[in-house]
């Protein structure tokens, strides 16, 4: 059932920029799709509560703390 579908991405971090564990804390109450994987790596997690707006809001804050 696609309805309860969920979608997994992990992003690695280039070298200076911020860690896993503080992107995953700055962006607390704003995101909570992803969470700290490792050091340099964010594991992005969709539930079928997600809709195509909060995936891009996301993407977007990704972006903000990241460019």
């Amino acid at each position: 059932d696609v309805r309860l579908a969920r979608v997994c991405a992990v992003v690695h971090l280039a070298p200076g920029v911020m860690d896993a564990a503080a992107l995953v804390s700055v962006s607390r109450g704003r995101c909570r799709m992803w969470n700290a994987f490792a050091h340099s790596t964010v594991r992005v997690v969709t539930h079928r509560d997600v809709d195509a707006t909060q995936v891009a809001q996301a993407c977007d804050l990704l972006r903000e703390l990241l460019v």
